[in-house]
């Protein structure tokens, strides 16, 4: 049994499990070669049609999303169409606001039609083909955007041979026919190409350089395609039955036409622009794209289907197309398809690449100025990437001799090495100097490399790392905190006096925490005199603690081996980088993010998973008297108060962040979008933290009282690492009584997805959210949030890791303990 069919049988077995699909596309990939054009034909190919004398009926469905119709409707009159066509727009029981506008919208070669009850997609466009009258008929979605030859030269490309009986666009969104980057870090389908760089601008290119006539595939996407009517009917038009909404209807009709003899595939010269699907919510979606997936392998065989799609999303003439488009726009390397056929070597690539470019620009592409909408007043913002690459000493032999070896202690080197994202050999690949200095890698980085802020642990390590670990977060283990005499031992809670706001927060739960379990705790800075330490030092943000002013002096092994850290930071942060040789040496971990408290366990370190307890802010109103700019953008006359109805809110959408790239081309991209509502978005692009006094102490006034303004509180992440961020998600976001939306999140232990707060890929967001503020199925989903997040409140349920801290601290302390009375 080969490896692709052992894959096979998995996705069989398993049809939900995604991963074996991407597994499958892996394999094929390594093993398939498909045939290629030369390079040269994609600039020299004669692409000039003809008049076109068949007659086109275009069909467009229509089911609510009345602003995407009247885009696409006003779009597709402003193009050149050829005499002979006709639009034939179906309205499949729309909202009265869009049948309304459809009545009365009726200019020549428009015609209506109402479907007295709501039929799917798939029986509308059906009942559209099978009445039409014309020789070819084009299906168009109602959120398509087309450029202006579109429908010359898709007929044209079908008429070049009778043999063809399908043919579809290129476009910005469409699975294996985009141009951009096609799948996600998940292997999912994502639609990732710069706004600014819009379909206008690349069918303009893509008319004037006539880039290919046609090229075959195994199937067509189904958000715009043109078809023989006679050849449609003859293999049995769509299977209304198996897809009556929609999802899976082409692709069936795709391989029921090559099993016919027919051949279908791509025309490279149309593009036509695609929003995504605008009439479904973001659950039905997914739930009909799992249906179709199944009824498509049940149907054609699980490995026919799998391999159709895979060799359109290996389709070495389309990554030829892309290569011509990329270098002509100079799209960025997040927009671009990373995954090529092994049998196209980059260079091809780049050569036809550096030829699109020599031959005539589209336009740069760099993030311009968008307008946010922040209260009611539109700013603009500039959109950079900057590259915050720290500087790198060179490193001699006598450097590991000639400095104290306090940090990198044997055992410290040992939990190192046992840490999986930790690989010594790839630290030294990354670092030249180091292994030319002959010193050991994890010596290297104990002793210099976290204070120079090398990279040790990179985001593809840390993903596998993570994966490895169970599925499910385990709950953490309760205890009694009346199981012994805690009065007796005296913790002090060490957080710096200069360094974030938020760790300080974290600092003061810390200490209400631990007096609730009978501990006598304090809370110190590193201002304290070393010689008074308490019984247990607990050091908060040791990337902030021992680098920042008196810090240092509290460097010393046998006050780091004897203490406990706490961490907040993710691993692929530089912040982590330079905590690292604290927590590696000392007696344990308190960490805020569950799936780090594993990783660190299994590298022989003790670490426990502690949360702040989710509590509401307060019933009484936030002072809204705050000394900070970003005040004077907060709603006049509203007031914050985070026990407030979510629905009653002011403010639609808030968040509050570090600029980073991913977040900037996230909202660069929502702009437009993000207009239609009453915002408060804030991308923080000062250096260094939020200070816990003066500006720091009022920016995170600003961000709570806006927050408890606000019905919904927005988590995007750093980077593509899926972090649950608690500062954001929980003490922002929920703790204000506002309902979180965030990208998706490593599971967290207490608080569920779904049901505390909602998740979803940014590139839904919108539909998400429209949904939740304009639809009462959506607002009745917020109550429903908002009522979970207060039955943990009431219920307590947050404090469990609370009282599995405890019992972890005590086994701490009696650890030290018995070291000492060992030692004396």
């Amino acid at each position: 049994m080969t490896k692709i069919e052992k894959i096979v049988a998995a996705i069989e077995s398993d049809p939900d499990d995604f991963g074996y699909v991407v597994a499958y596309r892996n394999e094929y990939r390594k093993l398939w070669s498909g045939d290629l054009r030369q390079a040269s034909e994609y600039f020299s190919a004669d692409t000039t049609f003809g008049s076109i004398t068949a007659t086109i009926d275009i069909i467009i469905p229509v089911h609510n999303a009345l602003p995407d119709v009247k885009l696409c409707l006003q779009r597709l009159l402003d193009s050149s169409l050829p005499e002979t066509a006709r639009i034939v727009v179906v309205d499949d029981c729309s909202n009265a606001e869009t049948r309304i506008f459809l009545q009365s919208f009726q200019p020549r070669l428009v015609e209506y039609r109402r479907n007295m009850a709501r039929l799917g997609f798939t029986a509308s466009v059906d009942r559209a083909i099978r009445t039409s009258k014309a020789d070819l008929v084009a299906v168009l979605n109602s959120d398509a955007l087309v450029t202006d030859r579109w429908l010359t030269r898709l007929a044209g490309c079908l008429m070049s041979d009778p043999s063809i009986a399908m043919v579809g666009p290129l476009s910005d969104c469409a699975a294996w026919q985009s141009v951009g980057r096609i799948l996600g870090s998940d292997g999912r389908y994502v639609a990732r190409w710069p706004r600014e760089v819009d379909a206008d601008q690349i069918g303009d290119f893509l008319d004037r350089r006539h880039v290919g006539t046609f090229i075959p595939s195994e199937l067509v996407h189904g958000f715009c395609f043109l078809l023989r009517r006679r050849d449609y009917c003859n293999a049995g038009g769509l299977d209304v039955g198996a897809f009556p909404m929609g999802y899976g209807e082409v692709q069936d009709l795709s391989l029921r036409l090559r099993a016919r003899g027919h051949k279908i595939g791509i025309c490279p010269s149309a593009f036509v622009g695609h929003r995504g699907t605008r009439s479904f919510s973001y659950e039905e979606k997914a739930s009909l794209g799992r249906a179709a997936r199944a009824k498509l392998y049940a149907r054609h065989g699980t490995r026919r289907y799998l391999e159709a799609e895979t060799k359109c999303l290996l389709d070495p003439d389309l990554a030829l197309v892309r290569s011509a488009l990329y270098g002509a726009f100079d799209i960025p390397k997040w927009a671009r398809n990373n995954f090529t056929p092994t049998s196209l070597s980059p260079a091809t690539l780049l050569r036809i690449e550096e030829t699109a470019k020599s031959r005539g620009q589209g336009i740069a592409s760099p993030l311009g100025c968008v307008e946010v909408r922040i209260g009611r007043e539109y700013r603009a913002v500039t959109v950079s990437h900057r590259n915050d690459r720290p500087s790198r000493r060179k490193l001699s032999k006598s450097d590991a001799t000639a400095n104290q070896r306090s940090l990198a202690s044997d055992i410290a080197r040992k939990r190192l090495l046992a840490f999986s994202p930790f690989a010594s050999h790839r630290y030294l690949e990354r670092h030249a100097d180091v292994a030319r200095s002959g010193v050991d890698a994890a010596t290297h980085f104990l002793e210099y490399g976290a204070a120079e802020k090398r990279v040790a642990f990179e985001k593809v390590e840390i993903s596998r790392a993570i994966a490895g670990l169970d599925a499910q977060p385990r709950t953490p283990a309760q205890c009694s905190p009346h199981s012994r005499n805690r009065a007796s031992i005296h913790i002090g809670v060490y957080c710096s006096s200069s360094g974030n706001q938020f760790m300080n927060v974290i600092a003061d739960r810390l200490c209400l925490e631990l007096k609730g379990q009978n501990f006598r705790t304090d809370l110190l800075d590193e201002r304290s005199r070393i010689e008074q330490r308490p019984d247990l030092c607990i050091f908060v943000a040791p990337h902030e603690f021992f680098y920042i002013g008196e810090g240092r002096k509290w460097i010393q092994p046998d006050i780091i081996a004897s203490s406990l850290m706490v961490n907040t930071e993710q691993l692929q942060e530089t912040w982590f980088h330079m905590a690292a040789p604290y927590l590696f040496n000392s007696s344990g971990v308190i960490d805020i993010c569950h799936q780090n408290t594993l990783l660190l366990s299994n590298a022989g370190l003790p670490a426990t998973f502690w949360m702040p307890p989710l509590q509401r802010l307060g019933s009484t109103d936030i002072d809204l008297e705050i000394d900070h700019p970003l005040a004077e953008v907060l709603p006049r006359g509203a007031v914050a108060r985070p026990n407030s109805p979510v629905l009653g809110r002011p403010l639609d959408l808030t968040f509050f962040g570090a600029a980073t790239a991913h977040r900037e081309h996230f909202f660069s991209k929502s702009a437009r979008w993000l207009a239609q509502y009453r915002n408060m978005i804030y991308l923080r692009r000062a250096q260094g933290a939020l200070d816990s006094k003066g500006s720091g102490h009022e920016a995170l006034a600003v961000t709570r009282a806006a927050t408890a303004m606000s019905k919904i509180s927005l988590n995007i992440h750093r980077d593509e690492v899926g972090y649950f961020e608690w500062h954001r998600i929980v003490d922002i976001g929920m703790c204000n009584g506002a309902v979180v939306i965030s990208e998706h999140c490593f599971p967290n232990p207490i608080l569920k997805a779904g049901v505390h707060y909602i998740s979803e890929h940014p590139r839904f967001m919108p539909d998400l959210i429209d949904w939740l503020l304009m639809e009462k199925a959506g607002q009745s989903k917020l109550n429903d949030v908002r009522r979970a997040v207060d039955d943990v409140i009431a219920s307590g349920a947050s404090n469990d890791p609370s009282t599995a801290l405890a019992s972890f601290i005590d086994q701490i302390h009696d650890t030290l303990r018995h070291s000492m009375e060992r030692m004396g």
